[in-house]
């Protein structure tokens, strides 16, 4: 089901409290999603974007678990996700991008774990992502993405190991990726490419192996890669370059 004007988000049937199907709400004179309020459940995917003038998505706070995909894409001024303060359980995919005003993802402190892949993409604003600092467990792909405000993980302290690619690309005020320091293991591969403010990798001084790639590139602050010393095994191509601070690689003695 399509929402895409203020009057049908208006009109939706209040007696609905468990969705089984697809919501997608975009519109632009969409200002508010109260009508929801009711909802408790979602057996699908709930994406809300490109809503220009849509300020927070509080009509969701009812909302308790999605079975299925989370996409908050492309919404101008949503300052907070706080609607979704109330959700526990995510099966599926979450998906946070391109949303300018975003500032943090707090909502998500009661989601322990994601099933699917996680995107954080392109919120200029965002400065923490701790509101996922309860997530122990993601069996897909961590992509971290061109956040330009964001200075460190944090909120990834409670991951232990990983089923997929974790993906740490551009984000440009990013000082340390210490929120991986659980890390023992990556089950897939790990990039950590153009992040301009990092100065080093202390965060993974817990991995010990990488069942996929390792890709450290393009990070011009990167001094030393020393706490990868605990590093035994990568089954996959191992590729540094175009690290222009970076004197020597002394931390992969590890490697057998």
């Amino acid at each position: 089901q399509t929402l895409s004007t203020q009057a049908e988000v208006d009109a939706w049937d209040q007696s609905i409290t468990d969705l089984t199907g697809n919501v997608n709400i975009s519109g632009n004179d969409i200002t508010n999603i109260d009508a929801l309020s009711n909802l408790n459940s979602i057996s699908g995917t709930l994406e809300i974007e490109d809503n220009d003038a849509l300020t927070n998505i509080d009509g969701l706070f009812n909302i308790s678990s999605i079975d299925g995909t989370l996409k908050i894409f492309s919404n101008e001024i949503l300052a907070n996700i706080d609607g979704l303060s109330n959700m526990s359980s995510m099966v599926g995919t979450l998906e946070i991008t391109w949303n300018s005003t975003l500032t943090n993802i707090d909502a998500l402190s009661s989601v322990t774990s994601i099933p699917g892949t996680l995107e954080i993409i392109g919120n200029d604003a965002l400065t923490s992502i701790d509101g996922i600092n309860g997530v122990t467990s993601i069996l897909g792909t961590v992509v971290i993405e061109r956040n330009n405000a964001l200075t460190n993980i944090n909120g990834l302290t409670g991951l232990t190991s990983m089923d997929g690619t974790i993906l740490i690309d551009s984000n440009n005020a990013l000082t340390n990726i210490d929120g991986l320091n659980g890390l023992t293991a990556i089950n897939g591969s790990l990039n950590i490419s153009s992040n301009d403010a990092l100065t080093n990798i202390d965060g993974l001084n817990g991995l010990t192996a990488i069942d996929g790639t390792l890709g450290i590139s393009d990070n011009d602050a990167l001094t030393n890669i020393d706490e990868l010393n605990g590093l035994m095994a990568i089954n996959g191509t191992l590729s540094i370059w175009f690290n222009d601070a970076l004197t020597n690689i002394d931390g992969l003695n590890g490697l057998t």
